[in-house]
This record gives C-alpha cells, sequence and structure tokens, in this order.
C-alpha cells in the first residue's frame, strides 16, 4: 500500500490546480489542517467528515500482560487508539467500486 505523506500531498493538489497557488501554501495549509485534527482526537473529540465518516477515539484500559518474549507479568499503560467509521455513502461507493481494487 502506497504511503503518502504531507509533502505527497501538497505535490498532488498543486498539480490539480495546475500551479496557480503556491506548493509551499498548500503544505502550510496541510499542516494547519492535520494539527487541527490531531488536537481535537487529542482532546477526545469524534471528529465527523460528511459523506466519509467519523474519526473517533477509544481508550483501552491498563491491564496486566504477558510479554512473551520473557514470560513475564507486566503492566501495560493505558493508551488510545483512533478508530474509523465509514459513512453508508461511502460504503456503498466502496462496494461498486470493490472488482477495482482486487487484483
Amino acid at each position: 500500500m502506497p504511503v503518502i505523506n504531507k509533502e505527497k500531498l501538497a505535490a498532488i493538489i498543486f498539480e490539480r490546480l495546475d500551479g496557480v497557488v503556491p506548493k509551499a501554501s498548500i503544505y502550510d495549509a496541510i499542516c494547519v489542517i492535520c494539527e487541527g485534527l490531531s488536537d481535537k482526537l487529542i482532546d477526545g473529540e469524534m471528529i465527523a467528515v460528511s459523506n466519509f465518516g467519523l474519526l473517533d477515539t477509544y481508550k483501552h484500559h491498563g491491564h496486566d500482560g504477558m510479554d512473551i518474549s520473557s514470560g513475564e507479568v507486566k503492566y501495560v499503560e493505558p493508551f488510545v487508539n483512533v478508530k474509523f467509521i465509514p459513512h453508508d455513502n461511502l460504503l456503498i461507493l466502496l462496494d461498486r467500486k470493490k472488482k477495482n481494487f482486487r487484483s
């Protein structure tokens, strides 16, 4: 699966806009958006994107777990996961296009 970073995304948007907006400005805008999204998730807020889905956080509680490399029981600190809940419209679109994803 190809990985995309902020620089690649800025380059894609720059190309689609035929170079009208400077790539540095696009990159700065992407950074502001990513920072805002990160802040909301860190604060435990849900992010909804219309017709796309939700990004929501889920806190895993701390617990004792087995370290399989040593056989010792160790405490696993609580941690937060971000889960994506797709919108029904996105699921319909993906279902229609799934034959394109199969090789």
